[in-house]
């Protein structure tokens, strides 16, 4: 049976960086693809934040963001349906990289 020493427990991380990045910068080019756009604001929005070695999140900042992803509901019964660009895009980029695995 091999034996081996970790001498640097990050390099696992700093190995996968490259490519997780690729992977946060396609995700973010396709999910600009799909997002409504009057102003061009909301799709400008979305950007890639390293978090660590091999960690990213895809962000947007607009503060209207959030209501268009998932929808709203007005107290006179009105709505504006749910447009879903970063859940749809996750999920269709889930058969190319494959579910996150706990």
């Amino acid at each position: 049976m091999a034996r081996y020493t970790v001498r640097n427990p990050r390099l696992p991380r700093e190995a996968a960086d490259p490519g997780v990045r690729a992977a946060a910068e396609a995700l973010a080019r396709e999910t600009r693809a799909v997002t409504p756009h009057r102003t061009g604001r909301l799709r400008a929005g979305w950007r890639v934040v390293p978090v660590r070695p091999g960690k990213y999140k895809v962000v947007n900042d607009v503060e209207y963001a959030t209501h268009v992803e998932f929808g709203t509901r007005r107290a006179n019964g009105s709505s504006q349906p749910a447009v879903a660009m970063l859940g749809r895009t996750v999920a269709g980029m889930r058969g190319r990289y494959g579910r996150r695995r706990q």
